[in-house]
């Protein structure tokens, strides 16, 4: 299974997910790729929004069944955590999105 953890802190965001989902083999599982899908445009977006001074102090670490990105808003900007804040939220849908169809697969924690 694979379990996503999503914790607000003071200044900014932190998701994690760990395990596989086992929702088939590991080429061909799809919930798997449907969770590393939205990880990976997560960084993307976390990586934009840092190179416009919207985020700082990013912290991502992946290996084989895990993820995680920390991403800190700069000087407790408003604009800066909202658009942040954004990102977190959409992809917390899209993993809701999935728990909710393969709730024996996916587990999301916020």
């Amino acid at each position: 299974m694979t379990t996503a953890t999503v914790i607000p802190l003071a200044d900014g965001f932190l998701l994690e997910c760990s395990g596989h989902a086992g929702y088939d083999a590991k080429e061909k599982d799809i919930v798997c790729a449907g969770v590393s899908a939205l990880c990976m445009a997560m960084e993307a977006v976390i990586g934009e929004l840092a190179d416009e001074g919207c985020a700082e102090d990013v912290r991502k670490h992946a290996a084989d069944g895990y993820f995680s990105i920390e991403a800190h808003v700069p000087d407790g900007d408003p604009i800066a955590k909202e658009r942040i804040g954004t990102v977190f939220r959409t992809v917390c849908a899209g993993l809701a999105a999935i728990e909710s169809l393969y709730p024996d697969h996916v587990q999301l924690i916020d």
